[in-house]
């Protein structure tokens, strides 16, 4: 399982904000939230593999370099938000969580190069998430589970359902994401090209070959393809989007259950999230107890991004 931690953060963190919960450190209200929805999924997907990724903290980004307006309209997070993150992430590794961060990359990298590495070393990986852009990592070995209004409603998508649902195989998601743009990027899409149009002429044409044969003069249909803007729209927007997929990401530390110890379990206390202790060590330790739990229903339309694996061997 490969959680996305950054978007799962911004959620929690504002969907926890009015509670302004608070301890000698600061404020803490943004770790919670992010536990107990991370301890919800879990519970729920039963992976045997955890691992959260996050963007590189320092804000480093090798997409602003090559794109200034990337993500640009983004207000600035705040201080307080930057604490609570930075906490969130040694809490993690404290409790024996690997927390992945790549200089310069973010979270969808680190998922790009699991469903690589998912296809070389042979096992199923599953990405659970919102984010619609995920469905192009779709393989034979790599799922999507996708979140709607809630866990209860996700739905698992493999090549057949990506198809029925989009009118695109997998492996032409990415070029139809680029025709229609992604406002949360700032990447603007193809005027005038909806999912319809954008389905239609990938039925027909690979994106290359599309490209290719509008320059050469080969084709008069459709008229966008035709003006140069576009097609550098179209180029931007896959360079953009496209994942990194060769980070050097492993799976061979993240097994569950975790391994609990008294410092853990002294660490998990400290931490101060009231009604959660119980559950981390059932969950994330597999300690069976008999102590009754309180679970809050965090609002599932706060994910954004998460990614889980279940690592069986083909």
């Amino acid at each position: 399982m490969f959680i996305d931690g950054n978007s799962l953060f911004h959620r929690a963190y504002h969907a926890y904000e009015k509670s302004a919960m608070r301890d000698g450190k600061g404020g803490v209200w943004g770790v919670y939230g992010f536990v107990t929805l991370m301890l919800g999924i879990v519970d729920k997907l039963n992976p045997t593999h955890l691992i959260v990724g996050f963007d590189d903290p320092t804000g480093k980004s090798f997409r602003k370099e090559y794109d200034s307006n990337y993500k640009a309209q983004r207000s600035d997070k705040g201080e307080d938000f930057r604490a609570q993150a930075d906490r969130l992430r040694s809490f993690l590794t404290e409790l024996g969580i690997p927390v992945m961060i790549f200089e310069g990359m973010e979270a969808d990298d680190i998922s790009g190069s699991m469903a690589r590495l998912s296809k070389e070393e042979g096992f199923f990986l599953a990405i659970a998430t919102s984010d619609r852009d995920a469905l192009a990592l779709v393989s034979e070995t790599a799922y999507v589970y996708q979140l709607r209004n809630g866990l209860d409603n996700a739905i698992m998508y493999d090549k057949a359902r990506v198809i029925a649902d989009y009118e695109v195989e997998p492996e032409r998601y990415m070029a139809f994401a680029a025709l229609r743009g992604d406002t949360s990027d700032n990447l603007p899409g193809v005027y005038g090209v909806g999912p319809k149009g954008a389905s239609a002429v990938l039925k027909r044409f690979a994106i290359n070959e599309l490209l290719a044969k509008a320059e050469a003069g080969e084709i008069s249909d459709p008229k966008w393809v035709l003006e140069s803007k576009n097609r550098e729209i179209i180029r931007h927007n896959i360079k953009m989007m496209s994942p990194v997929l060769n980070l050097n990401v492993s799976i061979k530390e993240a097994a569950l259950p975790l391994m609990l110890s008294e410092e853990i379990r002294k660490r998990v206390t400290e931490e101060n999230l009231p009604s959660l202790e119980s559950r981390i060590e059932s969950v994330l330790f597999g300690v069976k107890t008999s102590k009754p739990t309180i679970t809050l229903d965090l609002d599932q339309k706060m994910v954004e991004q998460i990614v889980f694996v279940d690592y069986i061997k083909l």
